[in-house]
């Protein structure tokens, strides 16, 4: 991805996948997205939720900040899709409440800007798809 500064939002020049992008104002918190997305990547969520505890109490404007958590609590890793190497969400954590009713998805859609909030729209919906048919089945 080609990523310029102040942009929220990167597509892949390969694949077309839109991004969501944090908002990176210091070396620290670039650290503390490291270690969070570190984490993310192996699935330790709750290690990861503390990380963006911190990030949010030092700004609790930051939608990317806000919407994290939201991807934890789900535990939502990204699976690439073989036919179109398109990247999809899985649920590990399902969760009885509606991702559309959480706290920290209202926030990122509050804060976020108007390409963020076509992204975190789009997500939830997919994932509360997914969550929807573990339900029924559970």
């Amino acid at each position: 991805m080609e990523i310029n500064s102040n942009e929220t939002v990167a597509a892949c020049k390969y694949c077309g996948t839109r991004q969501t992008l944090p908002k990176l104002d210091d070396d620290r918190r670039a650290n503390l997205y490291d270690r969070a997305n570190h984490f993310r990547r192996n699935n330790e969520f709750d290690k990861v939720m503390g990380i963006y505890e911190q990030i949010l109490n030092e700004d609790n404007t930051n939608a990317e900040a806000c919407w994290s958590p939201v991807l934890c609590r789900y535990g939502i890793e990204y699976v690439e899709e073989p036919s179109s190497h398109r990247r999809i969400p899985t649920v590990n954590r399902a969760q009885f409440t509606s991702i559309f009713d959480d706290d920290n998805y209202k926030s990122a859609l509050q804060y976020g800007d108007g390409a963020q909030r076509q992204i975190y729209a789009g997500e939830a919906s997919a994932i509360n798809e997914i969550q929807k048919g573990i339900l029924a089945i559970s």
